[in-house]
């Protein structure tokens, strides 16, 4: 099922097997593994999984860790209209976390909602907020989330920015120093507060000025036993092989270079780049693509994926 913007009712129908819910700027929500009839009827009805598709083809699941299960998990609706920002880059969600207490034989259940702001264009969960501030609403014309009586921080809050942004630096500086005091302190504890390390390399990614933190923070998860964790950032270390001057003084190599709607061959466009040209790569795929940007002579920029064989770097 595809749905251009959802609205709470459709959790009524989550017998659905999957529903694909369209966000601004070609990005979807995938959700998938619907409650069964014993779990909605114990619970509220909703999926179990969801899972961000960017624009690009990348792909990052939310609250990995907290995945549904018979005795409870996080709960995922559709998003709803009218909880898109006006400039469509977040979209307020609506999950419950919900649980049995005690023996699971007593049915008694816990459950609360929470309403996490997702970033339309990179999959980054910019915080995850609960209470008062989850009835808010966006403001008509600005990225504002208006709460009567909270004011600007309101927006502050519901958009991480309050204690500063998400940064890979500034996690391993706070890790450093608490461990000089706290031995036994976890880095992955840590991470918990930028919602994971899957989130943080959505809100953060690699670059050539955080790569070595990233590889220090790879190391310490291994060192801590998560390797599944160090994994996935190895993989996304190794998958981003160019360097700040390769972004900056990339230039086609080549008559005439095709660019493509994706990294496939088969979608390859009408449009191309003559020799000379100079282009920004925003991203590689590992396998031979990039990701590149181009200023157009009208000052706009134009975004597509091209062959890593068509240019050098001077």
């Amino acid at each position: 099922m595809l749905v251009a913007f959802a609205s709470c009712f459709l959790c009524i129908l989550a017998s659905a097997k999957d529903l694909y819910a369209e966000l601004p700027g070609n990005s979807k929500i995938h959700l998938s593994e619907s409650l069964t009839a014993s779990s909605r009827k114990l619970f509220e009805p909703g999926w179990g999984v969801a899972e961000f598709l960017g624009r690009q083809g990348e792909k990052m699941r939310l609250f990995p860790d907290e995945h549904f299960t018979s005795i409870g998990g996080v709960i995922f609706c559709p998003p709803e209209y009218w909880r898109i920002s006006p400039s469509g880059k977040f979209v307020v969600l609506v999950i419950l976390r919900a649980g049995l207490l005690g023996d699971p034989q007593d049915n008694k259940v816990t459950s609360r909602q929470y309403c996490p702001v997702l970033n339309t264009i990179s999959g980054c969960l910019e915080s995850i907020q609960t209470g008062e501030l989850c009835a808010g609403e966006w403001d008509k014309t600005r990225d504002n989330w208006i709460v009567i009586g909270e004011g600007d921080d309101a927006t502050s809050i519901m958009l991480g920015t309050q204690f500063g942004s998400k940064s890979a630096t500034e996690a391993w500086s706070e890790f450093s120093k608490k461990k000089v005091s706290f031995a036994n302190i976890k880095l992955k504890e840590r991470l918990q507060d930028d919602l994971g390390v899957k989130n943080l390399m959505a809100c953060d990614p690699i670059r050539d000025k955080n790569r070595a933190i990233y590889k220090l923070i790879a190391d310490q998860l291994q060192e801590e036993g998560d390797s599944a964790d160090s994994t996935y950032i190895m993989e996304k270390l190794n998958s981003s092989n160019y360097n700040e001057d390769a972004k900056r003084k990339s230039q086609v190599a080549v008559d005439k270079a095709w660019l493509y709607g994706s990294a496939n061959v088969s979608s390859r466009t009408s449009m191309y780049l003559i020799r000379g040209d100079l282009v920004q790569i925003m991203r590689s795929n590992g396998n031979g693509w990039l990701f590149v940007e181009y200023k157009k002579s009208d000052g706009s920029d134009l975004r597509k994926w091209m062959q890593s064989k068509y240019l050098s770097v001077h």
